[in-house]
């Protein structure tokens, strides 16, 4: 080869510059090359596809369908954990919230309940 054919073979592009051959060639890629080049030719194609703004609107829809179905907080169990957490309570006794007064909530891990139990 000549010194102008070699610098024509050189600068040609890898596939011509047309949307369908860029789709085919990154395609290719993304079935064919290896792992790293096939993680991001598929998210060119998902890019290019319109995949990533398909989910964003699907997020938005579900979002404001979600927020319609949600109902009012009725024990108002929310208001008061914002109230418990103003007020500054250490978060490691959550007994406050436990609506059940029964006593096996209250029996230690040995099964009593009073500390008379307890040999001396």
């Amino acid at each position: 080869m000549n010194g102008a054919a070699q610098a024509i073979q050189q600068f040609k592009p890898p596939v011509a510059y047309t949307p369908e051959a860029i789709k085919a060639g990154i395609a290719f890629e993304a079935a064919n090359g290896p792992a790293y080049v096939r993680i991001k030719a598929l998210n060119m194609m998902a890019r290019i596809v319109g995949l990533y703004e398909q989910g964003k609107a699907l997020g938005k829809q579900a979002a404001a369908h979600i927020g319609e179905q949600v109902q009012p907080d009725p024990n108002g169990v929310l208001a008061r954990f914002a109230q418990v957490l103003a007020e500054g309570v250490d978060l490691a006794d959550l007994s406050m919230f436990d609506s059940s007064n029964n006593e096996e909530a209250a029996e230690d891990e040995d099964g009593s309940s009073h500390d008379e139990d307890e040999p001396p």
